[in-house]
C-alpha cells in the first residue's frame, strides 16, 4: 500500500538505461518495448518497472469488487465520498479533477481512469466487462 514516488521510477529507468547501454555497448539496437515481450514474441522478458507498478495497483480492483468488506475499501469509499464514493469508478472521469489526499489511493484512481479509458468506446460506454478482465 505504499505509493512509489516518481523519483524512484526515474532512478530505476536510469539504471535500466545503463544496463541497456552496457548490453548493446552503446546505442540501443533493439527497441526497448520489444525487449519487454516474452521469448515467444521475440523479446527478452525485460522488466518494465513502471508497468509493474501500475499492474500491481490495478490488481487492487479485483479485491475491491469482491464481496469481502475490509477496512481499506471503507477508507477508499470515505476518500471518494464527496465525488460519489465507489460509483465514481463506474464513470469516465479525469483524475486531475479530484484531490485525494492519500498518494496510494490517488495513484489507484489515476491508473484506473487510464485503464478504463483504454477500453472505452467513443460514446463513453465501457467495454471492460466484455473483455472479462474485471467484473463490475
Amino acid at each position: 500500500m505504499f505509493a512509489v514516488p516518481e523519483e524512484v521510477i526515474k532512478d530505476i529507468n536510469r539504471i535500466a538505461f545503463i544496463m541497456f547501454k552496457f548490453l548493446w555497448r552503446g546505442q540501443d539496437r533493439v527497441v526497448r518495448t520489444a525487449m519487454i515481450n516474452s521469448y515467444e514474441n521475440g523479446g527478452l522478458r525485460v522488466l518494465d518497472f513502471e508497468t509493474l507498478v501500475k499492474s500491481v495497483r490495478l490488481s487492487w480492483f479485483k479485491r475491491l469488487f469482491d464481496s469481502e468488506n475490509t477496512g481499506w475499501k471503507c477508507y477508499l469509499a470515505h476518500l471518494l465520498r464527496s465525488f460519489g464514493a465507489l460509483f465514481l469508478l463506474h464513470c469516465d472521469y479525469d483524475p486531475k479533477d479530484y484531490n485525494i489526499s492519500n498518494q496510494f489511493y490517488a495513484e489507484l484512481i489515476q491508473f484506473w481512469a487510464k485503464f478504463r479509458g483504454a477500453f472505452s468506446d467513443n460514446d463513453n460506454s465501457s467495454n471492460v466487462q466484455s473483455y472479462g478482465i474485471i467484473k463490475i
